[in-house]
This record gives structure tokens, C-alpha cells and sequence, in this order.
């Protein structure tokens, strides 16, 4: 264990670097001010939600829910629109919005134009892309992949967009907040992309859209449209699979930085698979970092800073081989 003692005001230490205190309630202070010890205060929170009592008192789901809508809210920045929060996911909930569109209709024209057939028609509009092709003569393979390659050529991009993060986080060390968010919108963006494809067909009535070719092309080869449809149902849930693959291995290894598991853990694991310390420690890192800007740092009438270590050890008479090691670090002032 280690134990940090400094004998100079949190100004001189740097204390800038940590965020100011928090407004506390009446009762909070009221709390605060009876004697109680630090390992009696930690007592009276958790770090799990699966506790025995709620198992027993059948809240365990509700307590899980209640933390899951809060943790969502959080992550798409939701909770307070007070700030810019909100706004700012709902412009990039705007952005992917025509973004996939775009996207999903250059992928198809790119694909006709690799495999040399001819388009007629390319009209962009803000909710949709119209393009013209002639379809009757084309092979089934070629329509099939014509009805998915939008969705397709959208998920490269969030896989590229995936990459990038994953390259920023090595570089910066962390990703940043609006980057997660933006990319988790995207993620989302592509899981309803074939199924906001189908409503914006359907509400211009245009029966020639992706949901569709599948079946009309059946249809005029063999007279029904219900192969088309199972066909069209199969690939379907095959990409929203590939789909939800994709995001959740973001989730789990990206987005804010990699907190998925950590809420995973509180929402089904009990309370003592958590380690908390009781005494306030920090790791070797921090020590060695506090310990090396107090030996550099120097006062305005010359004061410098020493660090002090000492090593106690606690022995037991009865049990020879019990050896209890506790180290103090003492930061001093030297005037």
C-alpha cells in the first residue's frame, strides 16, 4: 500500500488539473460532517447493481434498465439540453442521415458502372436518389447484389470510419467524446439503413426500390415474386447480422473509450468480484509522476521540494511468516 502525505496547499500541487467541486445539498453536507470513518462511507454505495436483495425483491431488472437509459442518454449526450450537447448529436444524427443515402446510391451507380451497364437516368434528391437502369435483362446474381451493395458500400465506410478511430485512440490515447458519438449515430444509421430505404420508397411509391427488385425481377422470369421475397428476407437478415457484428465489436472495444464492459460487469456481476480500495491508493504510475514534479518544482523565493520514503513493516510474534509491508511517501517543503 501507499500512502501520499503533502504538507503544502492542493494549489501548489497542481490541483488545477482536477475538476472543481461539485455543489453538495443540505443533506450531503450534513452527511459529510458526521464522524464517520472513509470505509464506512464507501459502505453505503456500490459498484454493482446485481445485489442479493433486489434478486430476492424482483427489481433487479428495473434497476438494470433505469442504469442502461441513463448510461444511453449519457453516451448520445441527451441528459442535459441545457448545453450543446444534444445538439450536437442531432446534427450528426442529420449528417448520417443523408450521408447513408448518398452513399448507399453511389455504391449502386459505382456497381453498375463496373459491371458496364448503362445509366440512364442519376437525379439526387434531399431524401433519395433516383437512378435509371434497365433491369429485365440483367442476371439474378447482378440484382441481387444491386439490392445490397448500398447497405454494403455503408458499412465499408463505417468500417473505415472504425479504423480511423482505432488509429486515433493509439495516437492520442483516448478518442474523443463527439468522435464516439458520432460514430455510434453512424453504427445506428446503418442498422435501419435498409429499412429507412423501404419507408422512403414506399412513401414516394416507387415499387422499382431495393426492396423491391428482388421481386419484380421473379416476377417477370417466373411469373410470382415469392422466391424474390424469401430471397430478399434471407440476405436481409444476413447483413443486419453482419451489421450488429460490426457495432457491437465497436461498443465493446471503442466507443467512450471502451466503457461497455465495465457497465456490463456492474449490471451482472455481484459486488465482491469489485475491487475498491478503502485508503485512497493510486497507482505506481501516479506516485512516480507526483514525486517527480515535486523534486522540479521550484517556489518564487527559492523554496524547493523533497520527497521522503519510508518503509514500515508489520510483523506478527505468532506467525513467523506474516509480513505486512506499508510505504510512506512524504512531500516536504524546504524554505
Amino acid at each position: 500500500r501507499f500512502l501520499v502525505h503533502e504538507d503544502t496547499p492542493d494549489k501548489l500541487v497542481g490541483a488545477s488539473h482536477y475538476p472543481p467541486p461539485r455543489v453538495l445539498t443540505k443533506e450531503q453536507k450534513r452527511f459529510q460532517a458526521m464522524p464517520l470513518a472513509e470505509a464506512q462511507r464507501l459502505e453505503l454505495h456500490a459498484s454493482s447493481l446485481h445485489s442479493p436483495e433486489d434478486v430476492r425483491n424482483r427489481s433487479l431488472a428495473f434497476k438494470q434498465a433505469t442504469y442502461l437509459s441513463r448510461v444511453v442518454m449519457h453516451d448520445l449526450g441527451l441528459r442535459r439540453w441545457d448545453t450543446s450537447e444534444p445538439y450536437m448529436t442531432l446534427l450528426f444524427v442529420a449528417a448520417t442521415f443523408f450521408l447513408r443515402v448518398y452513399i448507399h446510391y453511389l455504391g449502386q451507380y459505382a456497381f453498375l458502372a463496373a459491371c458496364g451497364i448503362p445509366v440512364t437516368g442519376f437525379t439526387i434528391r434531399p431524401h433519395t436518389v433516383d437512378i435509371i437502369y434497365q433491369p429485365d435483362l440483367l442476371p439474378t446474381l447482378v440484382e441481387l447484389v444491386m439490392t445490397f451493395i448500398g447497405t454494403l458500400f455503408n458499412l465499408a465506410l463505417f468500417l473505415c470510419f472504425f479504423t480511423v478511430g482505432l488509429l486515433m485512440k493509439r495516437i492520442m490515447g483516448r478518442l474523443p467524446l463527439h468522435a464516439s458519438r458520432f460514430l455510434i449515430v453512424c453504427g445506428l444509421m446503418d442498422l435501419l439503413d435498409p429499412y429507412l430505404i423501404l419507408i422512403v420508397d414506399a412513401a414516394t411509391q416507387n415499387w422499382a426500390g431495393d426492396a423491391f427488385k428482388l421481386y419484380n425481377h421473379y416476377l417477370a422470369a417466373e411469373g410470382g415474386g415469392a422466391s424474390g421475397v424469401v430471397l430478399y428476407v434471407l440476405v436481409d437478415v444476413f447483413l443486419l447480422l453482419l451489421t450488429v457484428a460490426l457495432v457491437y465489436l465497436y461498443l465493446l472495444t471503442l466507443h467512450m473509450n471502451g466503457c461497455l464492459p465495465d457497465i456490463y460487469r456492474r449490471l451482472h456481476d455481484d459486488e465482491n468480484s469489485f475491487f475498491v480500495p478503502h485508503d485512497m491508493e493510486v497507482s505506481i504510475l501516479e506516485i512516480r509522476s507526483i514525486c517527480e514534479k515535486a523534486e522540479r518544482w521550484r517556489g518564487e523565493f527559492g523554496e524547493r521540494r523533497k520527497t521522503n520514503i519510508t518503509q514500515y513493516e508489520r510483523r506478527d510474534p505468532f506467525d513467523p511468516a506474516f509480513r505486512e509491508v506499508t510505504i510512506h511517501v512524504a512531500i516536504v517543503t524546504l524554505y
